[in-house]
């Protein structure tokens, strides 16, 4: 008899141990102590983390622990990183890939951009071109595939005997020299960055924009605690209603945050059922 008493109390023991071994685990994923943030390559790594360091640095004091920002050199590792949850926490990036962590990886979403967003296929204002088909042969920049730039450019040329000749680019800066230096014939780029170029020095001619999808937004692992998630959306929400928080908002050159459900993303993954990794 003793010896089985003996014998359930080690049990019991290493029992203990294991739930303790578990409860540790299972809290440490819950509750990093450091926050990764993935950002979407449409500026280059650097300019990217500049221009959303003050986004971290809200973060940071919204979440109580350290932000750090994580980005890739162009599309191509970026789509290979996304599907590596364990690497990062938060991100913040377009409509495809939202919906895509959504549906394959678990991840909420907490906030978006306002409005809408389009890609804009742009040529050299002393070449005014009134079809894209005009552009059969000819060079187009694009941001590397899995970006909606690059799917939505594939879809303007539906005949494969009159293709154009793509010229892939790490970021839509890198995209809109070449067609300002004449490098390329035309390039398809993110509309906001399309609007910057003419309201501020222009030398280019817009000949087509696509249909408009849901803004960037910022979503969250399912690493994240649902209290950190809630203090973190309700911070960004209210952004606009406070100096520091404008001043985080110019920074990444928005007005505010909007209201945004996993619903506001629905199917937006669908054009990247076409690339492999899906």
């Amino acid at each position: 008899m003793l010896k089985i008493l003996h014998a359930l109390r080690i049990h019991m023991c290493r029992m203990t141990a294991v739930a303790a071994l578990v409860a540790v685990s299972v809290a440490s994923a819950a509750s990093p102590e450091r926050l990764v943030l993935l950002v979407h390559p449409v500026l280059s790594e650097e300019r990217t983390k500049q221009t959303y360091q003050p986004l971290a640095d809200f973060l940071t004091r919204a979440a109580g622990v350290e932000v750090a920002i994580a980005t890739r050199p162009n599309f191509f590792a970026y789509w290979d990183t996304v599907r590596k949850p364990d690497t990062y926490h938060l991100a913040f990036d377009e409509a495809h890939f939202t919906d895509y962590r959504i549906v394959k990886l678990g991840f909420s979403v907490l906030v978006k951009m306002p409005d809408s967003v389009s890609y804009t296929l742009v040529a050299p204002d002393n070449k005014p071109i009134i079809d894209p088909m005009n552009l059969a042969g000819k060079t187009i920049a694009t941001l590397g595939p899995p970006s909606i730039g690059a799917a939505r450019l594939g879809s303007m040329f539906p005949n494969p005997a009159r293709q154009p000749s793509i010229v892939m680019v790490d970021d839509a800066e890198d995209g809109m020299r070449r067609v300002l230096t004449r490098k390329v014939a035309a390039a398809i780029l993110p509309t906001p960055i399309v609007s910057r170029q003419l309201s501020h020095a222009g030398g280019i001619t817009v000949v087509a924009t696509t249909e408009p999808v849901p803004h960037s937004a910022l979503s969250a692992a399912p690493t994240v605690t649902p209290v950190m998630r809630e203090r973190i959306r309700a911070a960004l929400l209210s952004a606009h209603r406070s100096p520091d928080g404008q001043r985080m908002l110019a920074g990444i050159g928005v007005t505010r945050f909007d209201p945004a459900t996993e619903e506001t993303y629905a199917n937006q993954s669908a054009i990247l059922r076409q690339y492999w990794g899906y």
